[in-house]
């Protein structure tokens, strides 16, 4: 108890305030008014043992209970505390003066050890932290072994028909262990794209590692890139603990089919959609929709319009009989009229008319709510673009995916597929009128006319005369139009994008009337698309007006001569009226479906790009592989320790290449091998464009290498996460917390809020910034400074608290003190296995791993490995922190230092 008290209050002294958190126990109590000084403490700390060795068990103190110890103390006692720290350690305390209050004091000793200034890495915090690497070791050996999957995600491919998911045990293997896992849906669903799967699993004695298989549905429908989640259940397990973090897994599904069907799949691969003819692949596109929900809603939709058609036919028959029986008063006998009373007649056809509109209504309401959106089909376009290939990338223009999501895909349902709805309704009535023509002259007793008929037989020959005589040149028409738009809107975009620059070079009006041009363009393609499309609009009204001119004669005539009745003649002329607004109707409906083609044929590409989905499936089976075999290699031996903490991270002679284009490919060699230790902190430099940030991206995964190379070689323990932290900081809008706590796990304990503001803390961002981090949402690029920026973005990656993080030039834009803060915390993010985590669960965390690119000699000396880049000769070789001199880095940015090499 002596030597724990005494612990604390060296630990204290040199603001070692991690010492409080990883080395647990009770703060002493004050012992008068003086309580020594640090060498009376050192020497009594001596005699007690070595401080590396005592390891209380007591809870952990916070902050604030090492805040309120120093308040139990006297002001006197406090400024002799602080009086002492300045003699002892001028470099971390400034100069003060003698009637500082309280107050000041606690908020410089708490500045003084969280700017992070490389000096207080004193020799007992080394030790320490040797230390603390054994104990944490030897916790997780004592206590009950951690269970997990042995990666946070998985791929397959949808015609594989199982996937096998790896479940691994960590620790103390000697017992049995149970534990329970299930399947659960994500934007894969159960009984459609894989089979529902639950179990429990059991791990015998000297077992590490069990895997479960998910049966997968292979089906010739298209879908997106899938993905379903298994998890480990934390109820009835037995002699385990489930892992930090990999309790749970995603697993991808990777759908081989074609978008929307594999009927034309040849002529969609070769980027040949042109060739299909006519509206073949619209069709396609109509089935593909034509599943699911928005099956059961059409099919609504399509009874309703077919009832409203039907009530057309009884409208008809009530104008005839109306007509003809309840009104003749010169046919004297009632015998035909309803209830043989013509005014009960007249309010029983009233009732006819009333009651189906009324009903009719109340399903034109419901439709709405049964309506197809493209909801759907928008949420399949982010998830493909969200999972191309960096070359598929490089294919888009600025603007292509807003409009592809905004205008496209609104475009699609509304003039694809519920405009082949309106047509399904629109030949359902001219078959009832067909059906009606044909039988009526059985119900009113009266002879065949054919002429009736004629506009019914006539119609669909001469629309689909003018249809393709008038067909090339809407298209035209309507591919400029669209052509132009795309011009426009990219022209809008790149503007947003870049305006800095235009402001800078003062080119407003250059780039002004570069705009003008693309409005005065789209503005004539589009009165020439219009004036186009209002004529062919007119063709099915023309037609109509001249067959009702001929029956108005013919006819007319038969009325005049008695051998048509005057009802009949008003319900054939209301019929071919009918008649030309239903072949208008499937005009304008065959007239959108021609508009939405160059519209489908861009969805079509753009569904259709290649992802990397199939290479990161490649390289995660890889992964997992060469992770079991050095697991294996590593058991036998009984190193100190978890085996699987021990795998080395390798990266050796790998080659990528990305192909930007169908005539420029580039690549790289990077010879040289670096091979790393989980739980080190490693500084990447060399000259600039030498492939330090290629190495980095590939490490992150961004950049996929080629792994068919028999001498390379990229290991990365399957079951650790990388994070990869770009250079520029990237914000969304929302909240800045929900920035920050952008890459945490929902509910997870790692995304509280005062977690994520020590850390802000802890990078020194000044108070203004951290009373932002739950206010409203914010444009935060014009509300933070540079450095803020980038002191947020290294604040994220902290927060999400991933196992491998591989962070770009973190000290680029700060001066020597600020990047000394900055590669302190990243320094600490290794040692304690994450920053401002619980010490008393680190042995459920694995180590971590910190790679960065610098270009400063300032902070070097903190890294645990020097790995120098050049993409030559000597490829990535270690080398010592000595041998990093500013001599050396002004050379490597020379131009001579290529020369002589």
């Amino acid at each position: 108890p002596s030597c724990n008290g005494l612990m604390h209050r060296v630990a204290w002294m040199e603001n070692a305030e991690p010492l409080a958190n990883v080395l647990p126990g009770a703060l002493p109590e004050p012992r008068g008014s003086v309580f020594g000084g640090l060498e009376e403490l050192r020497g009594e700390l001596e005699r007690h043992g070595d401080v590396t060795t005592a390891v209380p068990n007591a809870p952990v103190p916070q902050k604030q209970q090492l805040l309120e110890w120093l308040l139990t103390f006297n002001e006197q006692d406090v400024l002799w505390v602080l009086a002492s720290l300045k003699r002892k350690m001028p470099h971390l305390v400034a100069e003060e003066s003698s009637n500082q209050t309280l107050a000041e004091s606690s908020n410089l000793m708490h500045a003084s050890y969280w700017s992070g200034s490389p000096r207080l890495a004193t020799p007992e915090k080394r030790l320490i932290r040797q230390q603390l690497l054994k104990q944490s070791s030897q916790l997780a050996l004592d206590a009950r072994p951690i269970v997990q999957f042995s990666s946070h995600i998985y791929f397959c491919l949808e015609e594989e028909g199982q996937m096998h998911i790896d479940i691994i045990r960590i620790g103390n293997l000697s017992q049995r262990s149970e534990v329970s896992w299930t399947t659960q849906d994500a934007t894969a669903t159960a009984g459609r794209n894989y089979a529902s799967n639950s179990g429990r699993l059991v791990f015998e004695p000297n077992c590490c590692a069990l895997s479960v298989d998910v049966d997968l549905i292979n089906n010739q429908v298209w879908d997106t890139t899938l993905e379903f989640v298994v998890m480990l259940k934390s109820e009835n397990t037995i002699n385990a603990a489930l892992g930090r973090y990999l309790w749970q897994a995603r697993v991808k599904i990777l759908d081989d089919d074609c978008f929307p069907s594999n009927k034309y799949r040849n002529q969609i691969m070769a980027n040949d959609v042109k060739s299909v003819l006519g509206f073949s692949l619209l069709f396609e596109f109509i089935k593909m929709m034509f599943r699911g929900s928005t099956m059961r809603n059409s099919f609504k939709i399509m009874t309703v319009d077919q009832l409203k058609n039907l009530n057309l036919i009884v409208a008809l028959t009530i104008s005839v009989y109306l007509v003809d029986v309840v009104l003749n008063f010169e046919e004297k006998s009632t015998s035909d009229v309803v209830f043989q009373d013509r005014k009960a007649a007249l309010v029983l056809l009233v009732a006819l008319t009333l009651v189906p509109f009324a009903i009719l209504h109340i399903l034109d309401h419901l439709k709405t709510k049964w309506a197809p959106d493209a909801g759907t089909l928008k949420r399949n376009l982010l998830r493909k673009f969200l999972n191309f290939s960096e070359a598929s990338r490089a294919q888009l223009r600025d603007g292509d995916l807003v409009m592809v999501i905004t205008r496209d895909a609104e475009t699609l349902v509304a003039s694809g597929y519920s405009a082949f709805i309106a047509l399904v309704a629109a030949i359902g009535r001219l078959l009832l009128l067909l059906i009606y023509e044909i039988i009526s002259p059985y119900i009113w007793d009266v002879p065949m006319s054919f002429s009736s008929l004629l506009p019914l037989l006539a119609f669909p020959v001469l629309m689909g005369t003018f249809i393709i005589l008038r067909g090339r040149k809407t298209s035209r028409a309507l591919a400029a139009k669209h052509a132009s738009e795309m011009e426009m809107v990219t022209h809008v975009q790149q503007a947003a994008a870049v305006y800095r620059l235009i402001a800078d070079y003062n080119r407003r009006p250059k780039y002004v009337a570069k705009f003008e041009e693309t409005v005065d363009q789209f503005n004539n393609d589009e009165d020439v698309s219009s004036l186009v499309l209002a004529n062919n609009a007119q063709c099915a009204p023309w037609l109509a007006v001249l067959f009702v001119s001929m029956f108005t004669i013919i006819g007319g005539i038969q009325v005049l001569d008695d051998k048509l009745s005057l009802g009949k003649f008003l319900t054939t002329l209301r019929i071919f009226q009918t008649i030309g607004d239903s072949w208008g109707t499937i005009y304008a409906v065959l007239l959108n479906m021609q508009i939405v083609m160059p519209t489908l044929e861009r969805v079509v590409w753009f569904m259709n790009l290649p992802t990397d989905i199939s290479q990161r499936r490649e390289l995660n089976r890889k992964r997992r592989g060469d992770t079991i075999t050095h697991w294996g290699h590593k058991r036998p031996l009984k190193a100190e320790g978890i085996p699987l903490d021990s795998l080395p991270i390798i990266v050796s002679k790998v080659r990528f290449s990305y192909e930007q284009s169908a005539q420029a490919i580039s690549q790289m060699n990077q010879t040289g091998t670096m091979k790393i230790s989980q739980g080190e902190f490693v500084a990447l430099v060399g000259p600039r464009g030498q492939g330090k940030s290629t190495l980095l991206k590939i490490l992150g995964g961004v950049i996929l290498p080629d792994i068919s190379e028999k001498d390379g070689n990229l290991f990365i323990p399957s079951h650790l996460r990388v994070l990869h932290v770009s250079m520029e900081p990237l914000f969304f809008r929302g909240t800045l917390l929900e920035n920050l706590i952008f890459g945490v796990a929902p509910d997870d304990p790692d995304g509280r809020k005062e977690r994520v503001v020590a850390i802000c803390q802890r990078l020194g961002l000044p108070d203004n910034i951290q009373n932002l981090v739950d206010t409203d949402d914010r444009e935060w690029i014009h509300v933070l400074t540079q450095t803020q920026r980038y002191l947020l973005s290294i604040c994220r990656a902290l927060v999400a608290n991933y196992e491998v993080c591989c962070m770009h030039k973190p000290s680029l834009v700060f001066d020597e003190l600020d990047s000394e803060t900055i590669l302190q915390v990243l320094r600490d993010f290794v040692t304690y296995k994450g920053i401002e985590q619980d010490a008393s669960t680190s042995y459920l965390r694995r180590p971590r791993t910190c790679i960065v690119t610098v270009e400063k000699t300032v902070g070097v000396d903190l890294a645990d490995r020097i790995f120098c880049v050049v993409n030559v000769a000597d490829g990535i070789k270690e080398i010592s922190s000595r041998d990093i001199t500013p001599e050396l880095v002004r050379a490597w940015y020379h131009q001579s230092w290529f020369t002589n090499r």
